[in-house]
């Protein structure tokens, strides 16, 4: 049956048990239609045949899915996503503010095996599927003027199965999605001075945070019996108009703290509060900076960060998410 790009949905729920498949606690529209899709590693068969010809059939060795969506940076269900690729959260109500929860993301440091989620790809006019025993390998963040901010998640899952069409996709969210005028962002010598520090104006902000992960196969597995994430490598790219040496400074030698504010503040939850996510970036330095100096337009400058572990703040990047979901945990009931 003919099948068209727009109807095909995008579900993701954090697994009880790893690699037993669950239902969405989120659909999340994509501003394309999800490339995950099963991927099937193949040896040729190579032997003294006589018969001129490299081989004479394949065997699959191993199966396996992998793929991105590229969404709306919405300020709900991202925590799905951000659960996966960090590892840890924790979830507390804000005071003052009912209904109204902080959920802070933290790197797991010690623990390779980040939560597991199940991605379910709803094909109303065919056959629908989940990704099982998958994982966020690495997320992107682009922030330019004149649109939303977008995101890129990329996933790695163990296994393909098919499932019924779910039937009610609605999206988790409604408007809570983050506009390039909801941005602030922010640089100081530390994290305590970013509550004071005064916002920058950039062109463009792009942030990557991959964390290594892969599956995990052993003998007897034609699907690989774990997914694990190994090590978290940020970085963050600005374009700016140059008006002063500061990067240029630093580049030799320095470190920033940086901090990256999506609010909604014209969406009020609880009695004043607003959905909101916080990245905070304690230690980062310059890795390359790029002057641009056109005849007859602005001397622009562009500038590359790498994002390191800060001793002194005991972390090196937390995300703080502000909204009206309880907790991000899986759901017991959910299969």
């Amino acid at each position: 049956m003919i099948q068209r790009g727009e109807d095909v949905m995008f579900g993701i729920g954090l697994e009880d048990t790893r690699g037993t498949g669950v239902v969405p606690q989120a659909w999340i529209p994509g501003r394309t239609p999800t490339g995950i899709a099963p991927i099937i590693d193949k040896v040729n068969i190579r032997e003294t045949r006589g018969s001129k010809f490299a081989s004479h059939s394949s065997e699959a060795v191993m199966k396996r899915a992998e793929g991105e969506l590229e969404f709306n940076l919405r300020l709900k269900s991202i925590g799905y996503i951000l659960k996966s690729l960090l590892g840890s959260s924790t979830s507390e109500a804000v005071v003052g503010q009912s209904g109204v929860y902080d959920h802070t993301f933290s790197v797991l440091p010690n623990d390779p095996e980040h939560p597991s989620v199940s991605i379910t790809v709803d094909q109303p006019a065919g056959q629908s599927y989940r990704y099982i025993l998958a994982l966020c390998s690495a997320l992107g963040i682009e922030i330019v003027p004149n649109d939303l901010v977008k995101a890129t998640a990329a996933f790695i899952a163990s296994e393909e199965e098919e499932v019924s069409h779910a039937g009610d996709t609605d999206p988790l969210t409604g408007d809570d999605y983050v506009r390039h005028q909801d941005i602030t962002i922010k640089f100081a010598s530390t994290v305590a001075g970013l509550g004071a520090a005064t916002p920058i104006k950039v062109k463009s902000l792009k942030s990557d945070l991959p964390n290594g992960a892969r599956v995990d196969q052993n003998v007897s597995e034609l699907n690989p019996g774990n997914v694990l994430a190994t090590t978290m490598e940020p970085k963050i790219s600005v374009e700016l108009d140059y008006q002063n040496e500061d990067f240029h400074d630093a580049f030799a030698s320095g470190y920033f703290a940086v901090q990256i504010i999506a609010e909604r503040a014209d969406i009020t939850i609880g009695s004043s509060a607003h959905p909101k996510l916080t990245f905070t970036f304690p230690r980062v330095s310059i890795e390359k900076w790029s002057p641009d100096r056109p005849i007859d337009d602005i001397m622009m400058e562009s500038v590359d960060f790498v994002v390191h572990y800060s001793e002194t703040e005991g972390y090196g990047v937390r995300p703080v998410l502000r909204n009206t979901v309880a907790s991000y945990e899986a759901d017991e009931s959910g299969s």
